[in-house]
């Protein structure tokens, strides 16, 4: 005779068995190779795009379209220059499982070589990583921009260059230090890599995008009244903010006034100066936040097969 009782919740019907993933990321946190160069680069590079950006942003709201086209460049060469002298590369120096920088052991019967160590053996895979980022990753970025609302028949070129400029940013380091190699992005795709600078760039560009989105819809309607106290006009109120009106000429104030009623929305509201905006800035606070707050931690999500459907007791 034997006797099998299992253990039952009476709340939820489910019995609580060991715990196990259905996924186990093994990935470390990637580290600056260890040369002064990279350490001083590391610091001053989002410092250097933050700049560029703050800028040419009045350009940018003037004619997003070709002012974005030409920001493309500057900004891929500075990132392929990021990558060259801080990141080790995916085939040369990246171990993944232990983030640190050093040549891989060769295979049995070859000889170790130390060819593509220098800046212009860094420039290929930099090159490459370029390539993978714009053609690959742009369109799907696009696509996944669109899917999230941005419009498919209008705004094309716009949508465009906000995918490559968030793919510039998110996905070339990313490109550079983990390859193609389908272990790191099956972790990458699934938000399983440990914080650290690269990864942080990448979480960060996308929520500071998810972010930037928010002001596009705000409703800037004002409407003013009209009051005298002391011969002045007094304050005009809007959803925002309360405006102060100076005491003018008659004239002059009503015309204030109508061209603040008549101009609904602000020039920087116009797609996708907003969003790419916030991308810029979500990538520069994730890289610190990734660097400094919570390198080697990890996103954590409800994966585990904790549950199974109750067993009923069975004695026999």
């Amino acid at each position: 005779m034997s006797t099998f009782t299992a253990i039952s919740s009476s709340a939820t019907g489910y019995i609580h068995c060991p715990a196990h993933r259905k996924f186990t990321p093994t990935s470390t946190p990637i580290n600056l190779l260890p040369t002064q160069n990279a350490r001083l680069y590391h610091h001053i590079h989002p410092t250097l795009l933050l700049s560029i950006f703050y800028l040419r942003f009045s350009a940018i709201v003037a004619d997003p379209v070709s002012e974005l086209f030409k920001l493309t460049f500057v900004l891929m060469g500075l990132q392929m220059l990021y990558v060259v002298l801080c990141l080790p590369t995916a085939k040369a120096g990246v171990l993944p499982k232990t983030g640190t920088y050093g040549p891989r052991k060769p295979k049995p019967g070859t000889k170790r070589t130390t060819q593509g160590n220098g800046i212009a053996g860094k420039m290929v895979p930099a090159l490459l990583s370029t390539l993978l980022t714009l053609v690959p990753a742009t369109p799907l970025l696009m696509a996944l921009i669109i899917c999230f609302g941005a419009s498919i028949t209008t705004h094309l070129a716009h949508t465009s260059l906000l995918a490559t400029h968030m793919a510039l940013l998110a996905f070339l380091p990313l490109f550079y230090v983990y390859g193609v190699d389908g272990k790191m992005w099956r972790e990458i795709l699934s938000a399983s890599l440990p914080w650290d600078g690269v990864w942080g760039g990448t979480v960060g560009t996308m929520v500071g995008a998810w972010c930037g989105a928010v002001p596009i819809p705000l409703d800037w309607a004002q409407e003013f009244k009209k009051a005298e106290f002391d011969g002045n006009w007094i304050e005009g109120r809007t959803s925002i903010r309360i405006l102060a009106l100076e005491p003018r000429v008659d004239g002059q104030c009503r015309g204030s006034i109508a061209d603040k009623i008549s101009r609904r929305d602000r020039e920087w509201q116009k797609w996708p100066v907003t969003i790419i905006t916030g991308a810029y800035i979500g990538w520069a606070v994730g890289r610190l936040a990734g660097e400094f707050l919570f390198k080697g931690k990890r996103i954590e999500f409800d994966d585990y097969d904790d549950l199974e459907p109750q067993a009923e007791t069975e004695k026999s």
